[in-house]
């Protein structure tokens, strides 16, 4: 199976806040937010979510 970019900016900017989010409620809620942020920085860093794939949802605006 081939990856490819399927997050567009917009997109990103959400995930970066959710992020933060995650990474927020990891340190005073539970440790289990945490991986929420692992996988939010894995989908910003590879700009590509399997989810997405999976659903044929692509916010990559094409050129």
């Amino acid at each position: 199976m081939r990856i490819h970019k399927n997050i567009g900016a917009a997109d990103r900017i959400i995930r970066i806040i959710v992020l933060l989010i995650a990474l927020f409620f990891g340190y005073k809620i539970s440790p289990w937010f945490y991986l929420l942020a692992l996988w939010e920085l894995f989908t910003i860093i590879t700009r590509w979510c399997f989810v997405y794939d999976i659903l044929k949802i692509d916010t990559l605006k094409k050129r």
